[in-house]
């Protein structure tokens, strides 16, 4: 079989050059590689299927990959290799806190593979254990460690090279902080339980009700309210009655000195 590997004109057997067999340093040499290259150890992939785990939020997901980058025989001939199912998803998390964010079918990622049968650990929901088997660096032990080469996101949470923050959703709805301890908000915010702010709170458009009509709540202050000038503290309303001549009522009234 001519070793497409080797040099130009030289001549091999599957994937051993001819300089392999020269001495018995480089056939222990050839075996050797050719044992290290039956193990897994990064491989990128391609997610062919999301199972969510249960719960509200989901336990981590498991996923069905497709490894990206064939084997090859002696010839350079690629043999593909098949789907990978129930690979287990890392997650950044740390005791109770995590951020949740499975992979979705067609992201392109890498999975790392165990040194052994993580199987039986798998199954006891990470409570130690013997080896499942034998089996040593496979990517059937793989774990799906995070996303590469993938298209821009539509909503993301971005930790800025200047210390700034963005966090931002599909729809546009943004969170944007300049790193000097002030933030800005597009979009519309609803709030559900009491907002406190320490500062001034600045708007750049009316108070409403939730559904956009006529605010029906009450607002209660201890210092002044004031429009376009006027305090309501400062503003006097004067009510006269009517005549007995059947004049009608009036009321007067403005800023008091």
């Amino acid at each position: 079989m001519t070793d497409n590997t080797a040099g130009s004109g030289s001549n091999g057997a599957g994937q051993q050059h001819p300089n392999d067999s020269a001495s018995e340093a480089n056939a222990i040499a050839f075996a050797v590689k050719r044992i290290l290259a039956k193990y897994d150890t990064m491989l990128p992939v391609k997610v062919i299927a999301v199972h969510a785990g249960s719960g509200t939020p989901p336990g981590p997901a498991t996923v069905d990959v497709q490894p990206l980058v064939s084997r090859v025989d002696g010839n350079m001939n690629g043999v593909q290799e098949g789907t990978v199912s129930g690979i287990i998803c890392s997650r950044i998390q740390g005791g109770p806190w995590v951020i949740v964010c499975d992979p979705a079918v067609g992201d392109i990622g890498w999975v790392v593979a165990a040194d052994r049968d993580i199987s039986k650990i798998k199954a006891g929901n990470g409570a130690a254990g013997l080896p499942g088997s034998s089996r040593r660096w496979s990517i059937a032990d793989g774990v799906y460690a995070g996303a590469i080469l993938n298209k821009a996101p539509k909503a993301f949470f971005w930790l800025k090279s200047d210390g700034s923050l963005q966090v931002q959703d599909s729809g546009g709805y943004k969170i944007q902080t300049d790193g000097q301890g002030n933030a800005t908000f597009t979009g519309n915010m609803t709030v559900v339980g009491n907002l406190t702010t320490s500062g001034n709170l600045q708007l750049g458009g009316s108070v409403l009700s939730q559904n956009g009509s006529v605010y029906g709540g009450n607002f209660v202050t201890s210092g002044n309210v004031t429009a376009s000038g006027i305090g309501l503290k400062e503003h006097v309303h004067t009510y006269t009655a009517p005549s007995s001549g059947g004049s009608p009522g009036q009321l007067t009234g403005g800023p008091q000195g």
